[in-house]
């Protein structure tokens, strides 16, 4: 679990630096890093994974919904509840 903490705060604190090099280019119109994509590709990437993930969790309360009885006798057989 430490591991993925680490792993977490090291996304998050690339993400920080990542938004705040882009407001700077966006704001000021200076580019410190090149290379780096431009806002609206980023925002449509971000976007795209939340209209997936939005589409996810329904999909996952459904397959629970119809497979309970099922992950509930595979989960007795393997010890988990």
């Amino acid at each position: 679990m430490k591991v993925f903490n680490v792993f977490e705060k090291l996304i998050v604190s690339l993400s920080t630096v990542g938004l705040l090099l882009q407001g700077i280019n966006v704001i000021f119109g200076v580019r410190l890093v090149s290379g780096l994509a431009p806002l609206s590709e980023s925002t449509v990437i971000v976007v795209k994974i939340a209209l997936v993930l939005g589409g996810a969790y329904p999909m996952l309360a459904l397959i629970n919904r119809i497979f309970k009885n099922t992950f509930e006798k595979i989960g007795e057989k393997f010890g988990i509840n």
